[in-house]
């Protein structure tokens, strides 16, 4: 699924501006609107159903300690 790339890519993205080992990188904006990194995704699955429960689930898979 390319929105869990998309995910990973973002995540590296994020990882390259923080820079720092010591530094969490959160899923999360914080200024005065407190905006999701990764709400272009979020926008583009909210419509279908089935395209929102199909990505959940690949990203479940990702944390899967069985597979």
């Amino acid at each position: 699924m390319k929105a869990v790339a998309g995910m990973k890519m973002s995540y590296q993205v994020q990882q390259a501006i923080v820079d720092s080992k010591d530094t969490v990188v959160r899923g999360f904006r914080q200024d005065e609107t407190n905006t999701a990194l990764c709400s272009h995704l979020y926008t583009m699955v909210r419509g279908n159903r089935q395209h929102r429960r199909a990505f959940l689930i690949s990203l479940l898979n990702l944390f899967d300690d069985n597979a």
